[in-house]
């Protein structure tokens, strides 16, 4: 209990601010390379340390970068939506039953095909489905929104170790991505936060990727230089 109390300020600010969230999560994967590097090459102590260094700046760097970029992509793809949606629900796609999504939907019950587009997006974090979805599944035990006509329960562990955790588990899914709703959605049409989210993640992984990958090369060739004096 006295553990919880003392990771509580760390809990508001990473809730409350994208900046916190971004060292975080940097320092989170940056811990993964590391380890990475420690089992499956011949890096030293100091040169994986080095490369962690190097990476989880390129990531802090990057991250706020490519969010505002992927947030920029996705204004001018909101400004254009309704033509963007027309085509996308009209085109043709092979091989499937009513060949568009249009088709689809007008054989689906009324409102049936809307709700399935919104429970897809409770499931990407930080939306504000996803938020929504999280606390009905926590408070009413079964999902904001229906499937084909059914709820979704909430049921994913029933009673382990005596007691029901599916309330403790979609409380915390509610305030992670209610923590992620401010760092990339709030404030934002539906395409700026996504890209947003995307730009911020996929920004990160590269930058760290690129230079976890690349360190054990560069140093190994380094040490084999000879300097002759």
């Amino acid at each position: 209990m006295r553990f919880a109390k003392a990771l509580m300020p760390l809990w508001n600010a990473y809730s409350k601010s994208g900046a916190v969230q971004d060292a975080v999560e940097t320092l989170g994967a940056a811990g993964v390379l590391a380890g990475g590097q420690a089992l499956f090459t011949d890096m030293t102590p100091e040169e994986i340390l080095l490369s962690t260094l190097l990476g989880g700046g390129a990531a802090f760097a990057a991250r706020p970068i490519a969010s505002r970029l992927g947030a920029a992509v996705g204004r001018n793809i909101d400004k254009g939506s309704t033509e963007i949606g027309e085509k996308i629900m009209s085109a043709k796609i092979p091989g499937m039953k009513g060949n568009s999504l249009r088709s689809i939907k007008s054989d689906m019950p009324e409102g049936e095909f809307d709700e399935l587009m919104q429970f897809l997006a409770a499931y990407y974090p930080g939306t504000p489905q996803s938020v929504k979805n999280a606390a009905s599944m926590a408070a009413r035990g079964k999902g904001a929104y229906k499937v084909m006509g059914n709820e979704v329960p909430a049921d994913l562990f029933g009673n382990l170790f005596g007691r029901n955790r599916d309330k403790d588990f979609w409380n915390t899914a509610r305030a992670l991505n209610k923590a992620k709703y401010v760092q990339n959605f709030k404030g934002k049409t539906p395409v700026e936060g996504l890209l947003s989210s995307l730009g911020r993640t996929q920004g990160d992984n590269i930058a760290q990727g690129t230079v976890a990958f690349a360190a054990p090369a560069l140093l190994a060739n380094n040490r084999e230089e000879v300097v002759v004096v």
